[in-house]
């Protein structure tokens, strides 16, 4: 469900309110993909300034001080997805006779 967004660290109340699209509907169907979007978070959460609604009190996720006055506005795209690799090409068969006249219907279907 959420265990992306749980792994990264960030509560699944909090995504939404700092940009994080949440979808319980989402599973991950492999480790990699799984991987790949934690450490997406993680440095989405780590170059991301909140500033604090109380500057005298700062609570323990907010920027200090320091950091909301060296903050600056980024322009451009932020954090563009990365292709892990290039697909496959296919492999080009020529159709013999032979094979135009199995008919696969009857043995794709399950029984």
């Amino acid at each position: 469900m959420h265990t992306h967004i749980q792994e990264a660290g960030i509560p699944v109340k909090f995504a939404p309110t700092v940009g994080i699209a949440v979808d319980h509907r989402r599973k991950n169907r492999s480790l990699e993909t799984l991987q790949s979007n934690v450490a997406r978070l993680k440095t989405y959460r780590a170059s991301l300034v909140i500033f604090p609604r109380n500057m005298k009190k700062p609570k323990a996720f907010e920027a200090s001080p320091a950091d909301c006055s060296a903050a600056s506005q980024a322009k451009g795209p932020l954090m563009p997805m990365k292709k892990g690799t290039k697909p496959q090409a296919l492999e080009l068969v020529k159709i013999t006779p032979d094979m135009k006249t199995v008919r696969e219907e009857g043995q794709l279907r399950l029984h």
